[in-house]
């Protein structure tokens, strides 16, 4: 079942990728969809950057990577129907070479000249999203960091991409939606990484599953006594750092997890305010490298740390303001 699901999502993406192929004599800003099942990353057009998510709830949008020139060195893009892998290669000989062993030539994606440098990376423990570009140095050194192979310089931008500060998703309206912390807890982990990559922040957090098992038992008795309470679960060793709040949940997991994040980041609830005037937004750029975030049905939330990555860093943002908070996103939702 989950391989059908996965060759469903990366047709979706085939038959989008017909609006992405850039013209002669057109400039092109390349955008990069990341898919939540599979964990590949995908180069698309605006369009198909936010129309994927509305296909499909395991696509989501990542960033704008670069800005691709009018004309210059063909950038070729190949699709493997077996596993779903689309892969982006200037080389006339890889491309051929791949070709004859049953990837799928899917034309020119767009175009490689400029100042900018497009790294690619290899990920040997990956199936699908083995490869990925990126323009970002930063990004480039974290990953190699976590065990990405670095294969080099993959083609040139004009520029490197800027997220817009304002975007849109569009997803599909449930009537009945109801908030499923798993669910909830990877897509804080992605705003998380986001907001860290933001401020030039080692990207480290992933879901832990005692972390959620602690948030998950703090929502309940949360539920259960009908107030928002402090470590509501009791003593938990393993856990330095807590917050909670009951602010309701919106139309997605997605959304939940967003504004969730934004409120903790503003402070909104810090019941610790004189003695950690920026303790939330610390925590969330510096907490541990497992989270765990719970939604309860009567929107009570609770999101539980392993520990810092960095104490002295931890104390030195919550004495201040000094950090750069996550672009504004607009939730839309279609029947």
């Amino acid at each position: 079942m989950k391989k059908a699901l996965i060759s469903l999502l990366a047709m979706m993406a085939v038959v989008f990728f017909s609006g992405l192929m850039t013209k002669e004599g057109h400039a092109a800003t390349i955008y990069r969809n990341y898919n939540l099942l599979t964990g590949e990353h995908l180069y698309s057009s605006y369009n198909e950057w936010n129309t994927l998510p509305t296909k499909s709830a395991y696509w989501q949008q990542d960033t704008v990577t670069f800005s691709a020139p009018s004309k210059g060195a063909s950038v070729y893009r190949l699709y493997n129907s077996r596993s779903g892998e689309h892969l982006y290669t200037t080389g006339l000989n890889e491309k051929n070479t791949l070709a004859r062993r049953g990837w799928t030539y899917e034309g020119v994606a767009f175009h490689s000249g400029g100042k900018v440098k497009v790294y690619r990376l290899y990920n040997p423990k990956a199936g699908i999203g083995a490869h990925l570009n990126t323009a970002s140095s930063l990004e480039k050194n974290t990953l190699v960091k976590r065990g990405w192979k670095y294969e080099g310089i993959a083609w040139y931008a004009n520029a490197s991409g800027t997220t817009p500060a304002n975007i849109t998703v569009t997803l599909k309206y449930n009537p009945n939606y109801r908030p499923n912390s798993d669910a909830i807890s990877k897509w804080m982990v992605y705003y998380m990484n986001q907001l860290r990559q933001i401020n030039g922040i080692k990207a480290m957090t992933h879901v832990d599953s005692l972390m959620l098992k602690y948030a998950k038992a703090d929502v309940a008795v949360m539920d259960k006594k009908n107030i928002m309470v402090d470590h509501a679960a009791g003593k938990k060793p393993e856990e330095k750092f807590y917050n909670a709040s009951s602010y309701g949940y919106r139309g997605s997991d997605q959304e939940t997890a967003y504004l969730q994040l934004v409120n903790w980041y503003n402070e909104v609830g810090n019941v610790d305010k004189k003695t950690y005037p920026y303790g939330h937004r610390a925590t969330l750029l510096y907490g541990g490298t497992g989270i765990g975030m719970a939604v309860s049905n009567k929107g009570y939330a609770s999101l539980e740390l392993r520990g810092t990555t960095d104490w002295n860093a931890w104390q030195k943002i919550n004495k201040g303001a000094a950090a750069k908070g996550l672009q504004r996103v607009t939730f839309k939702y279609v029947r």
